[in-house]
């Protein structure tokens, strides 16, 4: 399979996996970036940062803790994901960390727009409940991988790592801890509601037909603004979704979506279909 790259050139698709510099990047970024928003929830507790302040460094930083955990479940077997990713050091309690992510979103490729996407709960029916669903991401996908593979030694020690970080920073820091705590959710829960209904839906209605759309066009003029705030990779990875939910494509990390073609072959026979 083949993929555009500079006008005239084709690019095997292969060639554009992540390598394993790549994914060590992607582990730097989830830890450097976890790392700084709770440096700003500190900060913020000692007085020394206005909770605005709190708030725009998780609504900046954040979304790129959650892109590379998406590339590293692409890029990586389940036993080669790296602590940073089993563990990711998010205050927002991603359950289960990268693996229940990798587990849970290999059905959602498998079986896009179907009654047996794990995910489709995120992009079905009106605008507002798909939302809801977005919001509660973390814990509705660890309950899809409980139902896919059960309850084991990892998910438990993964489980209690959350829940003990999550306890000792509320004894600490307590109501500023709390802000930190659902301005990460918020951002969490809104970002990939663009990523799963923004993009797997027509137009934001609750009658518009499931499928898959590129939205480079329809976000042309203000795509600067965006890649100065967020950065290249997570636009892109908005923008170009479309071409990842192609068949053989989607092991691609978002960085280099643009050098993709839309093949129109998915993980199901037709481009869309009429929501429930």
């Amino acid at each position: 399979m083949t993929a555009l790259g500079s006008p005239g050139r084709e690019i095997s698709v292969a060639r554009l996996r992540a390598t394993r510099r790549d994914t060590a990047m992607y582990r730097v970024t989830i830890v450097v970036r976890s790392a700084a928003t709770f440096a700003a929830m500190v900060l913020c507790y000692l007085g020394y940062l206005p909770v605005w302040g709190l708030l725009l460094a998780n609504l900046v930083l954040y979304p790129e803790i959650y892109l590379r955990v998406h590339d590293i479940g692409h890029a990586c077997s389940l036993g080669r994901l790296g602590l940073a990713a089993r563990f990711v050091p998010v205050s927002n309690p991603l359950w289960g960390g990268t693996r229940v992510f990798a587990v849970v979103h290999a059905e959602h490729h498998a079986h896009l727009g179907t009654d047996s996407d794990p995910w489709r709960p995120y992009y079905v029916g009106h605008p507002l409940r798909a939302l809801l669903f977005n919001l509660i991401e973390p814990e509705y996908s660890l309950r899809s991988f409980i139902r896919l593979r059960g309850i084991d030694r990892e998910l438990v020690m993964n489980t209690l790592y959350n829940a003990v970080c999550l306890a000792a920073c509320l004894a600490v820091f307590q109501w500023v801890y709390v802000i930190h705590l659902v301005s990460q959710r918020v951002v969490h829960g809104v970002g990939i509601f663009f990523f799963n209904f923004y993009t797997h839906r027509a137009t934001l209605s609750s009658s518009a037909p499931i499928g898959t759309w590129e939205r480079a066009g329809d976000l042309r003029a203000i795509l600067p603004v965006l890649r100065t705030v967020w950065g290249a990779d997570t636009i892109d990875g908005l923008i170009y979704h479309n071409r990842h939910n192609c068949v053989g494509q989607q092991h691609v990390p978002v960085r280099n979506y643009k050098y993709l073609t839309d093949t129109g072959i998915y993980t199901r026979p037709a481009r869309c279909s009429t929501p429930p």
